[in-house]
């Protein structure tokens, strides 16, 4: 988990996060009333206020029929992703472009991904979040003595409040001397900042299955976490596995990485 440095070097990397297409009920909707318009008919306001409340309708059952057997709880569209939250059994989870981000109330998850790093850096103090993070992960962070500062850091502002509003319990079960902060700031401002200084920063990330995401994996990324790490510090990666062995796919794709 140590940071290793890289011969070679990448260009500047832009870490702006790519917008997502709009979802099919979206472009039905539009499609139907280009197609209506386009017909040069008169349509009456009343007969357009009728068909938008049937395409709402449809694209909540839509919706709905779609994450059986769980049971949606709430789905919003953000300026980059769909973010849906479901529940199974009193267990919620956030999905974002129906990949799984994070299982609340999910003790063993969320030990694995802070305690990990932590144990690794003699007397952690200040810690970087990039990704999905919430209260509730921070309430994980704090239960180590030394901390006194930690920076999540999620562009995604719609992702943020409901990963907060849905963590929001553990707020007040947090050390009152640890600073939380949660920032929409671009990746590379924090990088290209000299005065920030982290002893472990945990990447929260999805798989690199896209060029934004990729762009945190480059020895362009790599060298300047180093730039805001302090010299013993820790950059933490989090990677599926298996229980007994790795698959041939796995090991080839790790070794990209």
């Amino acid at each position: 988990m140590e940071i290793c440095k890289f011969s070679s070097r990448v260009p500047n990397c832009d870490f702006s996060p790519v917008v997502s297409k709009p979802s099919t009920t979206s472009h039905l909707f539009f499609s139907i009333i280009l197609y209506l318009v386009s017909c040069g008919e008169r349509i009456t306001f009343l007969f357009l206020l009728i068909i938008i409340s049937l395409l709402l309708v449809a694209s909540n059952k839509i919706n709905s029929l779609i994450w059986k057997p769980q049971r949606l709880v709430e789905y919003k569209e953000s300026e980059y992703s769909s973010i849906a939250i479901t529940d199974y059994y009193n267990m919620k989870t956030l999905y974002t472009s129906s990949s799984p981000a994070w299982i609340f109330n999910n003790s063993q998850s969320r030990e694995e991904i802070v305690h990990f790093p932590l144990l690794l850096c003699d007397r952690p103090e200040n810690i970087l979040v990039i990704g999905v993070g919430n209260y509730e992960m921070a309430f994980e962070i704090a239960k180590h003595p030394t901390i006194k500062y930690i920076l999540i850091l999620q562009k995604d502002k719609i992702l943020q409040d409901r990963l907060n509003e849905y963590s929001f319990m553990y707020r007040d079960s947090i050390r009152r001397d640890v600073k939380i902060q949660f920032s929409s700031l671009r990746v590379d401002d924090i990088l290209k900042n000299d005065s920030y200084r982290f002893d472990v920063v945990i990447l929260n990330l999805p798989l690199p299955s896209s060029a934004y995401l990729n762009s945190f994996y480059t020895s362009w990324f790599f060298d300047k976490i180093k730039d805001i790490i302090t010299q013993d510090g820790i950059l933490a990666l989090h990677f599926p596995g298996g229980e007994n062995y790795l698959s041939e796919e796995n090991i080839e794709f790790l070794k990209i990485i």
